[in-house]
């Protein structure tokens, strides 16, 4: 069995004490309220798909309306949350939920970078778009894109760091459908984070080929994922300001 988290579908978007109160009843539980507000607002999305793996109908619909969804703040998704009705986890179930949250920063990094590059290739198609219409110039044009907002030296990092791990491609960014009128402003970055029964990272790759968000049945077959490996490398050059987020 496997656990998958789509980046669209967690709250990196929204880590405030209003998310992060409805853990609350676990925390108290099991004496966790020395726990950074980031990882209370994950423990709140990783710890309800954790406890799938009790109940036969292990798979949930996040898009359907119900008391222990709560609609993201980016995106408009329906992410499940935990809520007292799904009954009294374990202590098993917290430990291994908080072993697969302490993994998540990775998937944050890599949702971050790709959100950030997706945004570009929207306002490049934006400018295209405008200059077709309003007879912009295509030295103007070419004056824009030459001009792109000024990187950090965390940025230039985290692309070179991405370049490298993903061969040059990012199968997570929203193909372009301009041709035939699709409206790729409301496209979603499709990437996701699996793990194993014991909380163990299988990789970051498409939702998609991993199955959706949720819990997964045992697979015969592992997809093909990019290794989850160098969160040390990232966070010792550009995590001192995601340290701070986390104490």
């Amino acid at each position: 069995m496997s656990f998958v988290f789509e980046a669209r579908l967690l709250p990196f978007d929204d880590i405030s004490e209003a998310y992060a109160a409805r853990i609350r009843p676990v925390t108290v539980l099991y004496a966790l309220d020395r726990l950074s507000l980031w990882d209370r607002c994950m423990l709140t999305v990783v710890l309800p798909i954790v406890q799938q793996r009790h109940s036969a109908g292990a798979a949930v619909d996040v898009a359907s309306p119900s008391p222990a969804t709560i609609q993201t703040s980016s995106n408009g998704q329906k992410a499940v949350v935990w809520s007292e009705s799904l009954g009294k986890p374990s202590l098993e179930d917290v430990t291994l939920a908080l072993t697969i949250v302490h993994a998540l920063d990775e998937l944050e990094v890599v949702y971050d970078s790709c959100s950030s590059t997706c945004a570009e290739l929207k306002r490049q198609r934006q400018r295209q778009r405008q200059s077709a219409l309003g007879g912009t110039s295509v030295a103007e044009m070419q004056g824009h894109a030459a001009s792109p907002p000024k990187k950090t030296s965390e940025d230039i990092l985290m692309e070179q760091l991405l370049q490298e791990r993903f061969s040059e491609t990012n199968p997570y960014l929203p193909e372009s459908s301009d041709d035939e009128g699709t409206n790729d402003d409301e496209a979603d970055v499709d990437v996701a984070m699996c793990f194993n029964s014991k909380g163990e990272s299988l990789g970051i790759g498409s939702a998609r080929v991993f199955g959706g968000h949720g819990y997964q049945p045992p697979l015969t077959n592992i997809p093909p994922a990019i290794p989850s490996r160098g969160v040390e490398e990232k966070t010792s050059h550009c995590g001192g300001q995601r340290e701070e987020r986390r104490q």
